[in-house]
């Protein structure tokens, strides 16, 4: 298809800064590659232009579209992300701050592990301080936001007179960042402020035509920069310092698309970047707000809904398709499981009647924990689903040990699910402790939990063999007039499962809670199984279960697509279903209750991205009662939910209909 007119303009833009803004579906890569082509035919040199982007897989799809253009010279240009260029400048340079080039890259564990390191010999003559791992984690998240957002010392200080951090816990955050020097490494924070502190580096008696920066700026005349509004503080000085006097800069960027300001992303990027030009050469805008993905309906709906961000650069959003005269459609439902089970059903509909592909349809949601009815609404259907940026809910390791739970319970000599939650939270039952209690049950023709209650017999440690016999405790208990959803919730209690997750992960906090949201999450689940099988035994829920799981293929690639709405970013299907779009979910109520402004327009930003991803229709849905948690005994507990204000400021509902109040409920 040939370039519009607006995408002509930046094509043909060679030098001198500028920002393009580039709505959802505006063909923003074909334009930037027809730039690369236009630029090599002005006779600039492929190896002085350089392409940034964000992720490997954005820099995969640039450089094949650009390879498959211009071929072998298109080869040569240089596209990485942000992370892999400072790597090599480190590598190549950074001699002059202490490193040399066998630099090694620490990922988040290698980090963990390190700092860990750092509190347990800095502090083991001092039993008075403690600092556990989810503390290493809070310090280690302090530390790379201060480096991402390339504050100074005093900031550092401020976080122990505001009470965040001890002083104690701030010297291990030196003695880290020390250590990494020491040791030649770098962390992916670290990659970057020392990337900023190389190209701001100036080496006594060398010339200025011959310093690193001037090096780079005569190497790269021509930048392009991907996604600019998902930069931060570190990534917006780095290219400004590779900018130069010629500042021959292109950034690309749609603050409407603006969804990562929670993980160190500048809302205020893009408007620096215009003022850093304003003060040089001055920068050009142009704006791309043709959308060749989606109906009209859908684009006017999207369009309605980011309006109310304020801020904005004011991009007129259109559409280029014709109407298909299907509108986006809202419906509306009293309990999850009625909205998944309709949505599989549709889903089914789409496949079966319409012929639509099943890998052209998708399911986004807010959390990864809402997956769980979506997907066994399928499988029922037998209808095959991949999840995307992440694993099916039953595949996720810690559904895995509380499916091992109820296999222990319902089968006591169960060596494989014993094993897996033996020492799920440590207690010093490794292999060899296992292999005592197997073979105790096995001379004594018992189970393996009920030999857990005699370790004195075979255990000379005391406080293995206690720790050994709490497990009969946990998973031994009298399970007689109990439903299925009691006797794991009391699995989880009984074994401290929970201080597993909190103390024994590597994943962040954010991560943690979310796999404690999917115990709660399969918990409800049960109960509500329970509901509709109250005879039911631990066995029964378990063949089921193994009998739905196995009924879809998650390696089929042509299957229905399941994500979260922040993986949705960047893709595009025929068909889109987005669901619980309630206050408290879509918006979040933690993003919103921790910044109420900023929060709030993120969040909007997030469901017109999940909005736009659609080609051909748009189904949104909420529902007025969502699960609030399991109450032992008495099923589940079901809270009132209003539907989101995103659904009225996008025109889909009436404020009277926002405004009605449903009663809560409790299903047992």
């Amino acid at each position: 298809m040939p370039l519009n007119p607006h995408q002509e303009q930046v094509a043909n833009h060679y030098e001198s800064r500028a920002l393009v803004i580039a709505g959802p579906g505006s063909g923003k890569t074909s334009t930037i590659t027809a730039r690369v082509g236009r630029l090599l035919g002005r006779g600039v040199l492929p190896g002085s232009i350089l392409c940034l982007t964000f992720t490997n897989k954005a820099a995969q799809e640039m450089r094949h579209r650009i390879e498959k253009s211009y071929g072998g010279v298109g080869k040569k240009i240089h596209i990485c992300t942000f992370h892999a260029l400072c790597g090599q400048l480190l590598r190549t340079y950074g001699h002059v701050l202490g490193y040399t080039p066998g630099l090694t890259i620490l990922d988040s564990d290698d980090q963990e592990n390190l700092m860990a390191q750092i509190a347990r010999q800095k502090y083991a003559n001092h039993p008075e301080v403690e600092i556990t791992k989810p503390k290493i984690r809070t310090l280690l998240l302090r530390c790379n936001e201060w480096r991402e957002n390339l504050e100074d010392e005093a900031a550092l200080q401020a976080l122990v007179e505001e009470e965040e951090i001890e002083e104690t816990e701030l010297a291990v955050i030196h003695e880290y960042l020390r250590k990494l020097l020491a040791s030649n490494t770098v962390d992916f924070s670290g990659l970057l402020s020392e990337t900023v502190r190389l190209l701001k580096f100036q080496q006594k008696g060398i010339g200025r035509h011959q310093q690193i920066r001037a090096k780079l700026h005569d190497q790269y005349r021509f930048l392009q920069v991907d996604e600019y509004q998902d930069t931060n503080g570190a990534q917006n000085e780095i290219v400004e310092l590779l900018a130069g006097d010629a500042d021959n800069v292109l950034a690309v960027g749609d603050q409407d698309q603006s969804i990562y300001e929670w993980r160190g992303a500048d809302p205020e990027g893009i408007t620096r970047f215009i003022n850093k030009g304003r003060g040089k050469r001055g920068c050009a805008t142009f704006k791309l707000g043709i959308n060749y993905r989606s109906t009209p309906e859908i684009i006017e709906t999207a369009d309605r809904l980011i309006r109310f961000c304020p801020n904005r650069m004011g991009l007129e959003f259109k559409a280029h398709n014709p109407s298909l005269g299907k509108p986006p459609r809202l419906d509306v439902y009293t309990y999850p499981e009625d909205e998944a089970k309709a949505v599989a059903e549709k889903v089914k509909a789409l496949i079966n009647l319409r012929n639509v592909r099943p890998s052209e349809i998708a399911v986004f949601y807010r959390l990864n924990d809402m997956s769980r009815p979506i997907e066994q609404a399928l499988a029922r259907l037998q209808v095959p689903y991949r999840v995307v940026g992440g694993l099916s809910f039953f595949d996720r390791s810690e559904i895995k040990d509380a499916m091992a739970m109820l296999r222990l319970l319902a089968n006591p000599r169960d060596g494989s699910a014993f094993a897996r939650i033996a020492n799920k939270p440590k207690r010093g039952i490794g292999e060899k402790t296992i292999g005592l209690i197997e073979n105790y049950a096995a001379a004594t023709d018992t189970d393996i939990v009920t030999a857990c209650a005699h370790a004195a017999d075979y255990i000379a440690d005391s406080d293995l063999a206690e720790a050994v016999r709490s497990l009969k405790l946990a998973y031994g208990f009298e399970m007689s007039g109990k439903t299925v959803a009691d006797c794991l919730a009391e699995c989880v209690q009984r074994s401290n499962y929970n201080l597993y997750l909190l103390d024994n992960e590597k994943d962040p906090k954010p991560k943690i809670d979310e796999r404690i949201r999917n115990v709660q999450e399969l918990i409800n689940s049960v109960a509500l199984y329970c509901q509709d099988n109250p005879q039911a035994t631990v066995a029964a829920y378990l063949q089921y279960i193994t009998l739905l799981t196995n009924v879809e293929d998650n390696n089929d690639q042509n299957a229905v697509r399941l994500m979260s709405l922040h993986a949705s970013k960047g893709l595009e299907f025929d068909v889109v279903f987005m669901v619980g779009v309630e206050n408290g979910m879509l918006p979040h109520k933690k993003a919103v209750t921790d910044r109420p402004e900023a929060g709030l327009n993120e969040e909007r930003r997030l469901c017109y991205v999940g909005m736009t991803r659609a080609r051909q229709q748009l189904f949104i849905s909420c529902c007025l009662q969502r699960q609030a948690g399991f109450q032992g005994g008495r099923g589940v507990k079901f809270e009132t939910r209003r539907p989101s204000q995103f659904l009225v400021e996008a025109g889909l509902m009436t404020m009277e209909t926002y405004n009605q109040k449903p009663r809560a409920s409790l299903v047992s």
